[in-house]
């Protein structure tokens, strides 16, 4: 009983500290719109989870223009660090390099550095609690994204 005590203790611990290194989802979506205005980003898209292997908590986002589909990314940053914000565009039609349609939501799963056809990805590593992520519109191929280490960016593939 004592341990599980004193586990549980440590796990809020830590969690308080993590809570205190990521802007919050709601401050993470306004740095969002600070960054795109004509982005209309959807907070209901909000996943929270770190993706670029540093062992903080990132925010992605989807956001909508009219012939558009965003992906918003805010890192994690430590306390009293400003987190930095990335965005991708991408069309919404036919060609390789669109969504067929909209919404889209995201999905996350453990990082494992292989492709659908389970060959490596470049400059992928997998680390522990890092989380590679899709963005799913339900008709088309799914926008695949993971961490480059060797480059330090998101890289995205497609079947």
């Amino acid at each position: 009983m004592k341990r599980s005590l004193i586990a549980a203790v440590i796990l809020t611990f830590y969690g308080l500290i993590a809570l205190g290194q990521t802007a919050s989802a709601p401050a993470s979506i306004n740095a969002l719109r600070n960054a795109q205005k004509q982005v209309r980003w959807d907070d209901k898209s909000a996943v929270v989870a770190d993706v670029t292997c540093d062992g903080l908590p990132d925010t992605l986002v989807v956001g909508y223009q009219p012939d558009k589909v965003w992906l918003g990314v805010v890192h994690g940053a430590k306390r009293n660090v400003t987190p930095t914000t990335e965005t991708l565009s991408f069309s919404l039609g036919k060609s390789e390099t669109s969504f067929c349609t909209s919404p889209v939501h995201i999905e996350t799963a453990p990082i494992d550095c292989r492709s659908d056809e389970d060959d490596p990805l470049p400059g992928c590593k997998p680390v522990k609690g890092c989380r590679e992520f899709s963005m799913v519109d339900g008709t088309c191929d799914s926008f695949h994204f993971y961490w480059d280490s060797t480059h330090k960016h998101l890289v995205w593939w497609r079947r």
